[in-house]
């Protein structure tokens, strides 16, 4: 995996911080816990749904890659993009639940018309 996948996998919390402010902070440490509730009132307190870590991991990317369904389903529910690309390689949050093996977040974007034949530009 690229770097930052693998820095998000590992600790994550100070790498997102770094560079990102207040409701935007909150949403990503959020999708990391799957914390459905504090995903809700991040966004409701201004977050952008396709709020990105410095190093373009959007919340999507990151709920993706830890396999947290419902995180990704409330994502893309309230519009983030489905085939946002992020880090040097371009990974897209469908190809961060593939790498990582997780089929039900997969499956969710899929359904929401993540091109499933995106691949890695690196």
């Amino acid at each position: 995996m690229a770097d930052g996948v693998t820095g998000a996998l590992r600790s994550p919390a100070p790498a997102l911080r770094a560079g990102v402010d207040g409701a935007q902070a909150a949403l990503l440490d959020a999708c990391l816990r799957a914390d459905l509730d504090a995903m809700r009132a991040a966004l409701g307190a201004g977050a952008r749904v396709d709020t990105a870590a410095p190093d373009e991991w959007s919340a999507l990317h990151l709920a993706a890659l830890r396999g947290h369904s419902a995180a990704v389903q409330l994502l893309l529910w309230r519009g983030a993009g489905a085939d946002a690309r992020a880090g040097d390689d371009g990974w897209t949050p469908l190809l961060c639940a593939s790498s990582a093996g997780h089929a039900a977040p997969l499956r969710l974007l899929a359904r929401a018309g993540a091109r499933v034949d995106a691949r890695l530009e690196g």
